[in-house]
């Protein structure tokens, strides 16, 4: 049983890998998604104006939208959970954290996200967060991890690893290849 401090704290890393992942593509870094949210210039300037007390979390939000997307276009299938998969919950987790910036200011992630001023700030500080590189087999634009069962998803640290596992592929990663597991189905 999961107790609720370590569910939070399970939401939090997952949240911080999702958002990491998707400034490291944003496009005054990597550029895997027509977005510049988080650009100190460019996102601040634009939707500063549009947003002026929650332009920063709305710039996160925008990001987080794009990486999700850009998956989605990428790997559709059912059987296959990605980062930003709404089988996973830390794509709900993080659209809900980041709601919550909305009321109470922006949270000290998104000004460190905001600071990421160039790829190799952005990739070290990514790897700090998902850990070594993990094996994969690359396979039509994507890479391929492995299979998760199905009881996975009943299992938040186990998902949190595996987030890990996951965002990890994206640290030396030139062009965009989303890292994904095929889902096992449960057995009766």
């Amino acid at each position: 049983m999961v107790l609720e401090h370590e569910l939070n704290h399970v939401a939090f890393e997952g949240a911080r890998l999702l958002l990491g992942v998707a400034r490291f593509g944003d496009g005054d870094l990597k550029g895997w998604w027509n977005s510049a949210a988080l650009d100190p210039v460019v996102g601040r300037f634009i939707l500063g104006n549009t947003f002026p007390r929650t332009s920063r979390v709305a710039g996160a939000e925008l990001l987080l939208l794009s990486a999700a997307r850009r998956h989605r276009q990428i790997l559709s299938r059912p059987n296959a959970v990605d980062l930003y998969s709404e089988r996973m919950p830390f794509y709900r987790w993080t659209r809900a954290w980041l709601a919550e910036q909305k009321t109470t200011g922006p949270d000290d992630l998104i000004g460190e996200l905001e600071s990421w001023g160039d790829v190799a700030a952005a990739r070290e500080r990514l790897r700090k967060w998902a850990g070594p590189p993990q094996p994969g087999h690359r396979l039509a634009g994507t890479i391929e991890l492995g299979r998760i069962d199905a009881r996975e998803f009943e299992d938040p640290p186990v998902l949190l690893a595996r987030a890990r596992e996951m965002a990890a592929c994206y640290v030396d990663m030139d062009a965009l290849a989303p890292a994904y597991f095929n889902v096992t189905p449960e057995r009766a």
